[in-house]
């Protein structure tokens, strides 16, 4: 039977944050009677013999800082009252960390259990498990925590320390008796029998320990999994299942590089190279592929299992984080936004400025043409104006665009300086911006916006820190082999740096450990989110690089961002079409629903040779082209028409002539429709303000390849 005289299981909590403390007294302390443990202690009264939990519960002490936690284990020791299990944050401001708790706790009772929780940490499970040995007496736990794996861990590692003691007793017992009893052997052996027959109870414990085990691997929300050294798969969790939709039988037929998407593939190679070397890799983030093909986004850490000194296996313990990841998207997005508010009045004054100068040269030319002097001077001004505003319309809609871009190669150099070149017009003359960029052809794997983002959150951040008295932003860009310690790569190769550094007001060091948090801020309300760092940080970290900071008040700020650099990528040449060429016979279907641009497409090509059908309405142009789909050589679309777009009559038109080459024409489009455009055959993309030459080039371009010339 179960014994009355048994101690509640004494268990240490130390946390700084009180809700986190007021979830472990809910489990630990219940006011409400827990169900689990009153279904062990039926199991004890029923059966007898083996106890399961405690017959008072639990006896917990709850710490909000480590140098208490320290204490309270030296007074437990001290009283012969130790504690079974202790769970630890790993940062508990502003006093020593949970590691350093952990040492101190583990010198002064080597038999407790150790559970490190965190939801981030600066250090790796590897050196976790060095500083606080012995490793099967450490465990990790993941924040946030839920209350059923609190309870089950406690339960089960409280199992084990009641276990490990009784076997402990039972060893100095049995030693005692042998050696005192050598001379009877009847008596001994009866005795030897006795404690066989208790060990045998010991390792039945054990095993219903082990299923505990089972039942948080079969229970936990993350996602877990076993794979050989092929990649096969040797088990997973149920969660895992869930998520990804492969049963049983179907993993017999599927591996670890099947599930990966073909753009993390070759990422999560390079980690898998590493793990089969022996190395546990933390903070790993991959991309897997449900069996319907849906995308699951997730992050956790690989541990090798070694066997005879070769990795037979991997372990893998993964969160999914999409919905993190949607949501930290939507983050950006609105970052973007908040910059974009604070450029537009460097937006509009770089319009104004464009407009003038478009409205003062068609005077001129005016006046001009009413003197009989050639107006060409002033109209070339008028071109070249017209052009700057184009450009200036692709630079608002590449930082404000929504959708991601994708990882390509991109040249550094460009972004940054498309970047300054954005934010020039808001910031006050009493800030001057130097640049210094050396790495001009330096090439980095990227999503052009999301760095474009970075160099804009970096240089706002340095203008607000000047903003009252003025100063000097130097933005510089060169190339570096970065320390090791940048990189978990023991060779992680060159480093493109791109360095931000103001003169302003610096940054208390009191704060400094904080201002990558989400939300933290310095500034007043109405002038930011906080999220700018934050995203600076996620961004960065995504792309395999670091942020570094360096910065003293009063004294100004300097950050380093570290981004890895690629081989010489070969850039395609550029095709070119002399005017000459661009001459053609064909009928052309031109269809916009401003009539000044299809009169201004008419009046480009016509001189050219061209024959043109114009119209507004996608309707009766659709009409017209079908008395006779034969006598046109190609049609020139708008995207965006009311009634029929432009991606729906580039089909209707099709359904009549399957191989008519189509010129689709846009001032800004959604990319997915884009996309659809784009992947049209015999079709091109023509974006406006439309231009002559540009025109001709891509339309004679388009009739050339069609018509296999």
């Amino acid at each position: 039977m179960m014994n009355p005289s048994f101690a509640p299981l004494r268990i240490l909590v130390a946390d700084d944050e009180g809700p986190v403390l007021d979830i472990y007294r809910k489990v630990l302390a219940p006011e409400a009677p827990d169900p689990d443990r009153e279904m062990a202690l039926l199991a004890d009264a029923l059966f007898g013999g083996v106890q399961t939990c405690p017959s008072e519960g639990y006896d917990p002490v709850f710490c909000g800082q480590a140098e208490a936690a320290v204490a309270a284990v030296q007074t437990a020791v001290a009283e012969k009252r130790p504690f079974a299990v202790a769970f630890l944050d790993v940062r508990m401001p502003p006093g020593p960390d949970g590691i350093w708790a952990a040492r101190k706790i583990r010198d002064l009772d080597p038999d407790v259990e150790i559970v490190i929780v965190t939801a981030f940490s600066d250090y790796q499970p590897d050196d976790i498990a060095a500083r606080v040995p012995p490793a099967h007496k450490l465990l990790y736990l993941q924040k946030p925590v839920y209350p059923q794996e609190l309870a089950q861990f406690a339960r089960a590692l409280g199992a084990k320390w009641q276990t490990e003691n009784q076997l402990r007793q039972l060893g100095l017992e049995l030693e005692q008796r042998i050696a005192q009893r050598t001379s009877q052997l009847v008596a001994a052996k009866a005795k030897i029998e006795q404690e066989l027959a208790r060990r045998r109870q010991l390792i039945n414990r054990l095993k219903e320990s082990e299923a505990r085990y089972r039942d948080l691997f079969e229970n936990a929300h993350d996602l877990i999994q076993s794979v050989d050294a092929e990649g096969r798969f040797v088990f997973v969790n149920p969660a895992w299942t869930a998520t990804l939709g492969y049963d049983e039988k179907e993993l017999k037929h599927v591996t670890l590089f099947d599930i990966i998407t073909p753009e993390a593939m070759d990422h999560c190679r390079s980690f898998f190279a590493r793990i089969m070397q022996g190395q546990a890799v933390a903070g790993i983030e991959a991309v897997f592929a449900t069996k319907k093909g849906q995308s699951v986004v997730v992050e956790g850490n690989v541990v090798p299992r070694v066997l005879d000194g070769k990795v037979v296996a991997t372990h893998g313990f993964f969160r999914d984080i999409t919905a993190r990841r949607q949501a930290e998207v939507q983050l950006r997005q609105a970052q973007k936004m908040e910059a974009l508010g604070m450029l537009a009045g460097g937006i509009a004054h770089d319009f104004n400025n464009i407009l003038a100068g478009i409205q003062g040269y068609t005077e001129l030319s005016l006046m001009a043409l009413e003197n009989e002097e050639n107006p060409t001077g002033h109209l070339n001004q008028v071109l070249a104006a017209s052009q700057r505003a184009a450009e200036l319309v692709q630079q608002i809609l590449a930082f404000s665009r929504r959708s991601e871009e994708g990882r390509k190669p991109i040249r550094l150099s460009l972004v940054v300086k498309e970047a300054l070149r954005l934010l020039k017009g808001s910031i006050p003359p009493s800030i001057r911006i130097d640049q210094d960029i050396e790495a001009v052809n330096g090439v980095i794997m990227a999503d052009p916006g999301q760095v474009h983002q970075v160099v804009m959150n970096l240089a706002t951040n340095a203008y607000h820190a000047m903003e009252r008295q003025g100063g000097v932003l130097t933005v510089r860009l060169y190339e570096q082999r970065a320390a090791q310690r940048l990189t978990d790569d023991p060779d992680p190769g060159p480093f493109l740096c791109l360095e931000v550094t103001d003169t302003g007001c610096g940054i208390d060091p009191a704060i400094r450990d904080r201002i990558f948090e989400p939300y933290f801020t310095t500034k007043e309300k109405g002038r930011g989110t906080g999220l700018g760092l934050a995203m600076v940080h996620g961004i960065v970290t995504a792309h395999g690089g670091t942020v570094a900071v360096q910065s003293r008040p009063g004294q100004g700020t300097c950050f380093r961002v570290y981004l890895p650099k690629l081989p010489a990528v070969a850039v395609e040449p550029i095709e070119t079409t002399c005017v000459a060429d661009c001459r053609g016979n064909e009928t052309l279907l031109v269809v916009d629903d401003e009539e000044a641009l299809t009169l201004l497409i008419r009046q480009l090509l016509e001189p050219l040779g061209y024959t043109v059908v114009a119209d507004t309405d996608g309707q009766k142009a659709l009409d017209v082209f079908r008395l006779g789909p034969e006598r046109f050589g190609a049609a020139i679309l708008d995207m965006v028409m009311p009634g029929i777009s432009g991606l729906e009559l580039a089909r209707r038109l099709r359904q009549a002539r399957a191989d008519l080459p189509i010129v689709f024409c846009t001032g800004y489009v959604e990319h997915g429709l884009l996309d659809q455009a784009k992947a049209m055959p015999s079709a091109t993309v023509q974006t406006k303000p439309v231009r002559g030459h540009a025109l001709s080039q891509t339309l004679r371009h388009l009739l050339d390849r069609c018509q296999g010339g």
